[in-house]
């Protein structure tokens, strides 16, 4: 189980990583793999417990280095936690790790480095989903409804905002273009508070979205699971409650939860819309998935407009608490869902290396060693 990481999402990831643990144990022996918000990478048993992040600085627990040689990680005082070699080591990893260098396909190719098989969407598939950016215009080339948005980089000057307004109008939706868990996301109703929630969202992020509001929309969120390619299933569907029409951070993982993650956040399940515009957001969440190249389980994030029409938000590759609670009322318990990503994960890996990547030539051989024409 790999989590946390250099990440405003660091402590959801904690709690993610804590649940799935508990869940994994009786059938799995599980490995925690705890990375720092400063980079150091942690393994101890005694990482399974909440109180050990309850202090100041870092946990006092061993260290370990990520050695490529070895597979995955190797303990500094000796031993091996890499690839299964001679019965000891590890078989697949489970990434909990939500936002930037966990769950933008970051660590994703370090684990294809290493030849690890990991559960999730592949280094691709995790990154185009995280960018807002990118993954719109996925969306609006898979024919898929999504809001009109914009871009705005970091340098960008006060011309293009001005151009975005008068396209949009307002109120618009200032997003960080990376991050998750709606941290830095502002509803602005004014150039003033545009102006303002860039500032936040670039201190944040390198760029940000300039979002086109679809007012009074309710949100609905439907989770996808399955390989990538093949046969998906769609979980039922969740609206969100949200105490001041934004669905905030404090709304998805503090208010009613007491600290439990996306396990405690507010939420009426089934979402109470009706079987036609149900079917309609399950079909367009396997839709979405599938046109991003997804695998694992994912979350789609939706918007309901009052004249009906749905439009697809935005893709979760490691939703909080893995959407576990989008499984159970459908009869799939969380270890159940666990044992299936991990399935997915070993067949995935199986595909992948039954792909040819290199070949034997004779380029060096033929050629001399002399400057290049």
């Amino acid at each position: 189980m790999i989590y946390g990481g250099a990440s405003v999402e660091h402590d959801v990831s904690i709690l993610t990583a804590l649940q799935a643990m508990e869940a994994l144990s009786a059938r799995h022996t599980v490995v925690p793999i705890y990375v720092t918000r400063s980079g150091r990478w942690l393994s101890d048993d005694t990482l399974r417990e909440l109180d050990t992040y309850r202090v100041e600085g870092e946990p006092d627990v061993p260290e370990i280095s990520r050695d490529l040689s070895g597979g995955l990680v190797r303990p500094l005082g000796g031993g091996l936690l890499s690839r299964r070699r001679a019965g000891t080591g590890i078989d697949v990893a489970l990434p909990a790790t939500h936002g930037t260098y966990g769950e933008d396909g970051t660590l994703q190719g370090l684990l294809e480095l290493c030849g690890v098989p990991y559960a999730g969407s592949s280094v691709g598939a995790s990154a185009t989903a995280m960018d807002k950016g990118v993954s719109k215009a996925v969306l609006r080339l898979a024919g898929l409804p999504t809001p009109d948005g914009i871009e705005i980089p970091r340098e960008a000057g006060p011309e293009l905002v001005s151009r975005t307004l008068a396209e949009y109008g307002l109120p618009v939706y200032v997003k960080p273009i990376s991050l998750g868990s709606s941290i830095g996301v502002t509803r602005c109703t004014t150039r003033e508070e545009v102006d303002e929630a860039l500032e936040l969202a670039f201190e944040l992020d390198r760029a940000a979205l300039v979002e086109q509001s679809v007012e009074g929309a309710t949100e609905v969120n439907c989770a996808v699971l399955g390989p990538r390619g093949g046969e998906l299933r769609a979980s039922v569907c969740e609206q969100p409650v949200a105490q001041d029409g934004l669905l905030s951070f404090e709304d998805k993982y503090m208010r009613g939860g007491k600290g439990e993650g996306m396990k405690g956040a507010e939420r009426i399940i089934p979402a109470p819309i009706g079987d036609e515009a149900t079917a309609r957001v399950q079909e367009l969440a396997i839709r979405a998935f599938r046109a991003l190249g997804c695998a694992g389980v994912a979350r789609v994030d939706f918007l309901i407009a009052p004249d009906g029409t749905v439009h697809v938000n935005e893709l979760n590759t490691i939703p909080g608490s893995f959407s576990f609670y989008l499984w159970e009322p459908a009869g799939l318990p969380f270890p159940d869902l666990l044992d299936e990503l991990l399935d997915i994960a070993l067949a995935e890996h199986r595909r992948s290396a039954s792909t040819t990547r290199t070949f034997d030539s004779a380029l060096l051989t033929s050629r001399g060693t002399g400057s290049k024409r």
